[in-house]
């Protein structure tokens, strides 16, 4: 199964429309958060009718004056329910009809400041309390969570990362292993990791298979894309060639492990 998640930057124009389509068949996608849409609640019916005929669908437009999250599925592989949305966030439980596995999954796409972020972490927090499922978490999250994840630019405030660190902490959560993009948003200066695949512990006792990779997005948005596959049949890379796992940061040196 795999899922996809991207920060759109807008999903009214043709080109953007048919791009996404070809990402849909590209890599098979399951599963697919679209961030900042900004397509009218009131054209989004006949535009999933018209340009993705078959796919269910769901989203927050009715929450935030911009249109914000979008997620698509194919039902005759996927079943979702929603269980959890806001302005912020779209949680929904997935199971493969394949396997019959079930998990959580939250698209994310958080607001630009750190006291609008936190709304987002204490409710994620509060959805965690007692929590025993796997839950897989990915979206833009607006903000780095190590000083190493920003190039150029002002230095970070340690209040820009301190309420992403307490959710990571609490929620026991860590990033999958990736390749492709390590920045995933841009601009003429500075570069950032504010796209992120993140997995609790219950994921890892469950002994459930996940891997990402970031594609660049060329001219269509000025954030990379991910693609997450869940329950894969072996560990290679999906542009092919050769796999790198990126390890986790130490708090001294960022340690990547490498597969031939």
């Amino acid at each position: 199964m795999r899922i996809a998640c991207w920060n759109v930057r807008g999903f009214n124009k043709l080109l953007k429309q048919k791009n996404v389509q070809g990402m849909l068949k590209k890599h098979n996608l399951s599963i697919l958060g679209l961030l900042e849409v900004k397509v009218r609640v009131d054209l989004v019916d006949r535009l999933m009718e018209t340009k993705f005929p078959g796919m269910s669908f769901l989203h927050n437009f009715l929450l935030w004056e911009n249109s914000r999250i979008l997620v698509m599925w194919d039902s005759s592989v996927v079943n979702l329910d929603l269980v959890d949305m806001s302005a912020q966030a779209i949680c929904v439980r997935v199971t493969c009809l394949l396997t019959h596995r079930s998990f959580e999954a939250s698209f994310i796409y958080a607001l630009n400041t750190p006291v609008e972020r936190r709304l987002l972490w204490e409710s994620l927090k509060s959805h965690g309390e007692g929590f025993s499922l796997p839950w897989l978490l990915l979206g833009d999250f607006n903000c780095v969570r190590f000083p190493h994840e920003r190039s150029g630019g002002a230095p970070i405030a340690p209040r820009e990362m301190v309420d992403l660190a307490s959710c990571v902490s609490q929620l026991e959560l860590s990033d999958v292993n990736h390749v492709g993009c390590f920045f995933t948003w841009f601009n003429s200066t500075i570069s950032s990791k504010l796209d992120r695949v993140m997995v609790n512990h219950f994921w890892h006792q469950s002994n459930l298979d996940v891997f990402a990779e970031f594609v660049a997005p060329g001219c269509f948005s000025d954030h990379a894309y991910s693609i997450v596959t869940v329950f894969r049949e072996g560990l290679q890379p999906i542009g092919g060639g050769q796999l790198v796992l990126w390890g986790q940061w130490d708090g001294s040196i960022f340690i990547e492990e490498e597969i031939g």
